[in-house]
C-alpha cells in the first residue's frame, strides 16, 4: 500500500471499530522523510544557567524531582531491591525520563545520576536464587550472575524465570550501556569510569543474562530469538535490547534480529483516524507469536512502549525513525486514553472501546489509572509529537494536582523535551503532511494519465 495513499485511506478509517485499520508496516514503502536524531553523547560544556526562561523552568523541576530527598530514597529503595519486577517498571522508566533529557542536553550529571542507581542494582547481582517461597534454591547456581524476582509468592518469586521483566530490565540496562560506552572519553562531573561500567555491563548482558537464556533455551549464538514471550510490549524491550548490543559489540546478527522483530511490531500497529489525525492501536498480545491475549494492550503497559519507540525513534533506527510514529501514538493517548480530561483515565488504549477490528479490554480485569499513575508514566514524553495540544495540558494539570512526594521526573521531563524541540518537530509534522498530500495529488495525475492512454500503447511510451 503507498504511502501517498495514507490521506485518503485514513479518511475512510473509522475512529471506532468498523473493521480493520491500517498497519503501519504497510507505510514504510515510503522514501525515508526527515526525522529528528539525539543520540546519548555528552556535553561537558552544558550549563544549566544558560537555558532560556520557559526551558530552565522545566528543567528546574526535573531536577527538583531528582534531588528531592523522598525520590532519592524511594529509587534507592527500589534500585537495592534485588527485584526484576521493580527494575522492569519503575527504575526502567525513570531512568528513561533521565535519558531522553540527557539526548537534549548532554548534561553529565544525568547520566552519573543514572550511574548511581545502575550500581546499587549492580551490588545485588548473585549468582543464585534466593528468599524462594516455593522448592529449593539449587538450581540458581548456574554459573550465571542475575536478579531475582520478588513481587508475589508464586513460582517465579525468589528465581530468574521471569522471561518478561527479564526482557525490560535488560533493555534498559543494554541502552545505559550505549551511553557509558559513547562517553567513556569524557571526564564525568562525579568521577564515574564510563569505560569501566560499559565494559562490566556489555559482559553482563552477554556472558550471564543473554548465555543463560541461550542455554536454558537451546539457543547458541548466532541463533535467535533466545528469549521470547508474545506480546508487544516485551517485544519491543528485546529490540531495543538487540539494537543497542549491535551498537556495543558491532556484531550484525543483533541487527538483523532487531529488524525482524521491528517488522513483526509494525506489523501489529492498527492506524486510525481521529480528530487530531492518525492514531494506532494493537491488540495485547502477538498472534504470530502464539500469544492469546486478543484484546487492546491496557493503559499500564503503554508506558513501556513510549519509552522504547521513542528510543528507537531518537536514534533513527530502521523504520522506528518515521516521525509520524510517535505522532500517532500521542494521538493515542490524547484521543483515547485521555477521555476524561485530567481526572482520570481509560483502562486500555482504544478508551475502552473496540477499535480496528479489535475487542476492548475487561473493565473487570483492567482499571482506569488515576492521576498519580499517570504521574508515573511516560505519556508525557510525547507532548512534542502532539498537534492538539491536549497532552501538555493535561500533564501540567496532573503535576499541578500531585503532592511534591509524587512529583516524579516523568512530566517535566516530556515538558522539558516540548520546550526545547516541539516547535520544530510539529513543524516538521505539518510539513510532512503538505507533502504528502502533494505526492496524492501527483499519483492520482499519474494513475489518470495511465488511463487516458490508447488502448494498444506501451507504458514506456509516456518517457
Amino acid at each position: 500500500m503507498p504511502l501517498v495513499l495514507l490521506a485518503s485511506l485514513m479518511a475512510c478509517a473509522p475512529t471506532v471499530d468498523g473493521g480493520q485499520g491500517i498497519t503501519f508496516a504497510s507505510q514504510l514503502e515510503s522514501p525515508r522523510l526527515n526525522n529528528l536524531t539525539l543520540d546519548l553523547r555528552g556535553d561537558p560544556d552544558f550549563r544549566m544557567s544558560s537555558l532560556p526562561d520557559e526551558q530552565l523552568h522545566y528543567y528546574g523541576q526535573l531536577w527538583e524531582s531528582i534531588e528531592d530527598p523522598h525520590q532519592r530514597s524511594y529509587l534507592a529503595r527500589l534500585a537495592q531491591s534485588d527485584d526484576l519486577y521493580e527494575y522492569g517498571r519503575l527504575v526502567y522508566t525513570h531512568a528513561a525520563s533521565l535519558l531522553l533529557t540527557f539526548r537534549q542536553t548532554g548534561d553529565l550529571r544525568l547520566l552519573d545520576r543514572i550511574d548511581e542507581i545502575t550500581e546499587m542494582m549492580r551490588a545485588q547481582l548473585d549468582d543464585s536464587w534466593r528468599d524462594v517461597v516455593r522448592g529449593d534454591t539449587e538450581a540458581g547456581e548456574d554459573g550465571y550472575l542475575n536478579w531475582v524476582f520478588r513481587y508475589d509468592t508464586g513460582e517465579h518469586t525468589g528465581r530468574d524465570l521471569h522471561e518478561i521483566d527479564e526482557m525490560r530490565t535488560h533493555a534498559f540496562i543494554a541502552e545505559v550501556a550505549w551511553a557509558f560506552r559513547l562517553n567513556e572519553d569524557l571526564e564525568s562531573p562525579n568521577g564515574v569510569n564510563y569505560g569501566e561500567r560499559a565494559n562490566f555491563w556489555t559482559d553482563y548482558l552477554r556472558n550471564h543474562f543473554e548465555a543463560k537464556w541461550r542455554e536454558r533455551n537451546d539457543v547458541p549464538w548466532p541463533n535467535f530469538p533466545f528469549i521470547e514471550r508474545p506480546y508487544v510490549h516485551p517485544t519491543i524491550a528485546i529490540t531495543k535490547y538487540n539494537y543497542y548490543l549491535h551498537r556495543l559489540t558491532g556484531e550484525n546478527e543483533y541487527l538483523f534480529e532487531a529488524k525482524r522483530l521491528s517488522d513483526l511490531l509494525f506489523q501489529q500497529f492498527q492506524m486510525l483516524e481521529t480528530e487530531a489525525g492518525p492514531a494506532f492501536v494493537w491488540q495485547r498480545n502477538i498472534p504470530q507469536l502464539g500469544g492469546t491475549a486478543e484484546y487492546l494492550q491496557p493503559t499500564s503497559y503503554v508506558t513501556y512502549v513510549i519509552a522504547d519507540l521513542l528510543s528507537l525513534h531518537l536514534e533513527g533506527f530502521y523504520g522506528w525513525s518515521d516521525p509520524r510514529l510517535p505522532h500517532a501514538l500521542s494521538n493515542t493517548v490524547s484521543q483515547f486514553i485521555i477521555d476524561n480530561g485530567s481526572r482520570d483515565f481509560a483502562r486500555d488504549i482504544g478508551g475502552g472501546q473496540r477499535r480496528a477490528g479489535i475487542r476492548a479490554s475487561n473493565p473487570g480485569d483492567w482499571r482506569r489509572l488515576t492521576q498519580s499513575g499517570f504521574g508515573i508514566r511516560t505519556y508525557s514524553f510525547l507532548t512534542a509529537w502532539d498537534l492538539s495540544g491536549t497532552l501538555e495540558q493535561v500533564s501540567k494539570e496532573v503535576w499541578d494536582s500531585l503532592s511534591s512526594e509524587q512529583n516524579f521526573p516523568f512530566i517535566p521531563a516530556g515538558l522539558f523535551f516540548n520546550e526545547v524541540a516541539g516547535d520544530e518537530i510539529r513543524a516538521e509534522l505539518l510539513a510532512i503532511d503538505r507533502t504528502l498530500e502533494g505526492s496524492g495529488d501527483a499519483e492520482d495525475s499519474e494513475a489518470q494519465e495511465e488511463n487516458e492512454l490508447p488502448a494498444n500503447a506501451n507504458r514506456t511510451d509516456r518517457n
